[in-house]
């Protein structure tokens, strides 16, 4: 029986940034208990990023898509859709995430997110943990703000 948890990465602003950015992911507990040592899947977030009206979708996801390709790190953003929640107007873009089985205080970060499955020997524990590189995420914020300011001032 495949339990699901939703987890929901919430709004994150990224670093600040990106106002109301909704990062989401569902992961399945049965793929955390497949994971082995030196094991890698994957899975996709999704990030919602506002648009002024369902009018604009096409040409703000250009935009969109024209930031990632500057990135570091979200250069495979894939457009998904454009949708209205409640009062807000977003594009939907999905990234995919490697789900890895290490050790997270030892081991590298690979790519802007990461969720990791550790099985703590000490403890006894099996612990989830769901990894962001800042550098990556300021990077993102950086370009949009500059992006921002050069269209609209």
């Amino acid at each position: 029986m495949k339990i699901k948890i939703v987890l929901l990465i919430g709004i994150i602003l990224l670093f600040a940034a990106c106002s109301g950015a909704d990062i989401t992911s569902e992961i399945y507990l049965v793929d955390m208990e497949e994971l082995a040592n030196d094991d890698e899947m994957t899975t996709n977030i999704l990030v919602a990023l506002p648009i002024s009206s369902q009018d604009n979708c096409e040409e703000r996801t250009q935009r969109y898509q024209g930031i990632f390709r500057k990135s570091t790190g979200f250069k495979n953003m894939k457009f998904v859709r454009c949708y209205k929640d409640g009062y807000s107007d977003l594009a939907e873009y999905k990234l995919e995430v490697p789900m890895r089985m290490v050790d997270p205080y030892t081991t590298t970060m690979q790519g802007t997110f990461e969720i990791i499955r550790h099985d703590d020997s000490a403890s006894n524990a099996r612990k989830l943990y769901i990894r962001s590189n800042p550098i990556a995420l300021c990077n993102l914020d950086d370009l949009m703000q500059d992006d921002f300011t050069n269209h609209w001032m």
